[in-house]
């Protein structure tokens, strides 16, 4: 019995020893909101909170998805041009918030674009390089000015035929922001989202037992790194110390596009000329506190350009430009 026991207590040291040796963690990966979204949460038993949190994305991507005719940004774009259309206290207040950062980046961040997004077709099989007269005419139908807001009736109306909403440069940071917050409230501590360019990290990173004693603390910050827009993915330019719970986003002429008569057409589209944004930066990556604010500010950042650096600090708590010639502008 002695010996039974004995055996026992080996076996439950080394599995603890095992834990701290190599932190246990849990890592999924699905394909949504047209990229490959990954969430790694630290510690055991945190698989269903990870289903959770994908399970939140989805609905989001269900809920502000243009291009799906159940969601309420289809249902607005349909029926807002003939008459005040209802929506969710989500969408509503959603919408608020967007056009008021569209206030904010002296408007780079458009979400009336739809229009001119669906004429270049950038992303899809049916990218083509528009007429500038259909670019203009497209132009026209663009603008926050043109959304009329019923507070009361949480309602939203189009002031001009043919606009359209669409929530593309906003919708991963939104989406990043709801899943963390449901981690939070599943009782995950440390984790770390990565939504295709849309990083969200929470708490720190759990260390091995070796590192641990290295570093005299068993978790340090995650680092995020910038990707080299002219090499491979996973290739860094520059790394982020995330000292807290923060979400860090690029955008980026170097992984939606596509070339014609040899010139390369980006999915960036500048809302003052309809075509794709001319700044003279390869990527531009806001740090915030705010998944939805740093999406809108790093597309709005992209097309500003330098000029973002000024613009937009004081929104954000870090920018990171890069310049064509690789430059880091910050």
């Amino acid at each position: 019995m002695k010996y039974v026991k004995y055996i026992l207590t080996t076996l439950v040291l080394l599995v603890l020893l095992a834990g701290m040796v190599k932190p246990y963690k849990i890592t999924k990966t699905e394909y949504l909101m047209d990229t490959l979204i990954t969430i790694t949460a630290y510690g055991f038993g945190n698989e269903k909170n990870v289903d959770k949190a994908f399970n939140e994305i989805k609905r989001i991507d269900n809920l502000l998805n243009v291009y799906d005719e159940k969601s309420e940004i289809f249902k607005i774009n349909e029926n807002a041009s003939t008459g005040f259309v209802s929506v969710t206290d989500e969408v509503y207040d959603l919408l608020k918030d967007a056009v008021s950062l569209s206030e904010k980046t002296n408007g780079a961040f458009d979400i009336t674009l739809h229009p001119v997004i669906s004429l270049w077709g950038i992303g899809t099989e049916n990218a083509i390089v528009p007429e500038d007269y259909e670019i203009k005419e497209a132009l026209l139908k663009t603008g926050i000015q043109n959304i009329e807001f019923d507070d009361e009736k949480k309602a939203v109306k189009f002031k001009k035929d043919g606009m359209g909403i669409n929530l593309g440069a906003f919708a991963k940071g939104y989406a990043s922001d709801k899943a963390v917050e449901v981690l939070k409230k599943s009782g995950v501590k440390n984790a770390v989202l990565d939504l295709g360019g849309n990083v969200a990290t929470l708490g720190k990173r759990p260390l091995s037992f070796t590192d641990a004693l290295r570093h005299a603390s068993f978790y340090r910050p995650f680092a995020v790194g910038i990707q080299n827009p002219d090499k491979k993915r996973g290739e860094p330019i520059e790394k982020i110390i995330a000292e807290e719970d923060l979400f860090i986003i690029t955008s980026g002429s170097y992984e939606r596009y596509f070339e014609k008569d040899g010139k390369r057409y980006h999915h960036i589209i500048d809302p003052k000329t309809g075509y794709p944004a001319k700044c003279h930066i390869k990527s531009a990556t806001v740090v915030t506190k705010n998944g939805a604010l740093g999406d809108a500010l790093s597309t709005a950042s992209f097309i500003l350009g330098e000029d973002s650096l000024e613009v937009l600090k004081p929104y954000a708590e870090d920018i990171i430009l890069i310049d064509e010639d690789l430059n880091i502008l910050r």
